[in-house]
């Protein structure tokens, strides 16, 4: 059953009816099993001080916290909502309570990991009288279908971001990894270039500058950590615990000493299957990728991969235009300059065969004079043929 389609009046009546049922049958035992049974953390909470009463065991399981947590901490639903949505999530909530309106919301919550979690919150108003007397309701973790929609929004954002080439590839790429970083807090990302078989930072925002420098420069190769292993056997590493995988040997070191204890790897090749870089993801504890990070791993290699196939067929374009509007300013050059000083001297010393009188000395040295500007301009045509082959291989 999908819980987001379920209103407050209907949770409110399953709620009642499943109570009486315990109280005739005395089948207290088996409404706490159905409860706990519900996919969803139902609970039970005073409408004045939002302090809850019932909290089922799904609170374990989704968020971390024991019910008895939530019973016995003041202000524990308030204090771990994600702070950017803490305002308007209580604020909402409070609005709807003095209209005394059953209500949804969505909304982000700190698990006890320190994990985001997305939870829709399905909220019934209990009223006696008319009026608001108790609150009871199901949050529904809708954590994976909430981080795809914003991963989308970010990868359309960043796409469109490198089609405009005014923008630098690196604050495109910063742009791209900073926005998965706040839809998984516990990440640092990293892009690293292979130039001539040696790794090159190309975008870490969130790594330590010391450890960026100390990777800058290592050669790619089979156990030299997570990077330069997938770079070097074209396939994904996954070092869930960097002090004690064996491909990091040789460079631990330069890891735990920033807390960086585990470490994913997958190289991004070109469209002729060469490795133009990778892409990595760390953590600052042992950890290996659920089926939600793989996914995001293989999306953003795509992505990853679209970007740099684009950028580099943007600059062959470009060079090309550059390279012929140099050829066309030559080719300009070589009309407007060379060409015309052999063409004048020409037309000159025709005019002056042509319209003065000259001894049989003086015509020989006219004729030689025309014959040697001829040869001069015939070079030059030939020089400009010769350019506009070459500019056409």
């Amino acid at each position: 059953m999908d819980l987001s389609l379920v209103n407050g009046k209907v949770l409110d009546k399953t709620w009642n009816a499943t109570k009486s049922a315990a109280r005739v049958g005395n089948w207290e035992d088996r409404f706490e099993s159905l409860v706990q049974t519900v996919d969803g953390i139902v609970w039970e909470a005073d409408v004045a001080t939002l302090e809850f009463s019932f909290v089922s065991d799904q609170a374990v399981r989704i968020l971390g916290y024991a019910p008895e947590v939530w019973i016995n901490t003041k202000n524990f639903w308030q204090d771990r909502i994600h702070p950017d949505d803490r305002e308007q999530a209580i604020g909402y909530c409070h609005r709807q309570l003095r209209e005394g309106k059953n209500h949804i919301f969505d909304y982000r919550m700190i698990s006890a990991t320190g994990d985001i979690v997305w939870l829709k919150d399905i909220v019934s108003v209990i009223k006696t009288n008319g009026v608001p007397a108790l609150l009871r309701g199901v949050m529904v973790d809708v954590t994976e279908n909430k981080r795809f929609e914003i991963l989308e929004q970010l990868e359309k954002k960043i796409l469109d971001l490198n089609s405009d080439r005014e923008i630098s590839l690196q604050k495109v790429l910063s742009e791209y990894l900073l926005g998965i970083e706040q839809i998984y807090p516990r990440m640092k990302c990293s892009i690293t270039g292979i130039v001539d078989g040696k790794l090159d930072n190309w975008s870490s925002p969130s790594l330590p500058v010391a450890y960026i420098q100390a990777l800058n420069g290592l050669d790619i190769g089979n156990n030299h950590g997570s990077c330069g292993t997938a770079a070097y056997l074209k396939e994904k590493v996954i070092s869930s615990d960097i002090a004690n995988d064996a491909r990091w040997e040789n460079y631990r070191q330069l890891a735990l000493p920033h807390q960086l204890l585990s470490c994913w790897s997958h190289p991004i090749l070109d469209s002729e299957g060469n490795v133009a870089a990778t892409f990595a993801i760390y953590y600052d504890h042992i950890k290996t990728p659920d089926e939600d990070e793989l996914n995001v791993i293989d999306r953003a290699v795509a992505i990853l991969k679209m970007i740099l196939e684009n950028r580099k067929n943007s600059e062959i374009i470009t060079s090309s235009k550059s390279r012929l509007r140099n050829y066309v300013e030559e080719i300009a050059f070589l009309q407007s300059h060379v060409v015309r000083a052999p063409l004048a001297r020409l037309m000159g010393i025709v005019d002056l065969i042509k319209n003065y009188e000259h001894t049989d000395i003086e015509k020989q040295e006219l004729l030689d004079h025309l014959l040697m500007s001829a040869k001069e301009l015939d070079d030059v045509i030939r020089d400009i043929a010769r350019k506009a082959d070459e500019k056409s291989v």
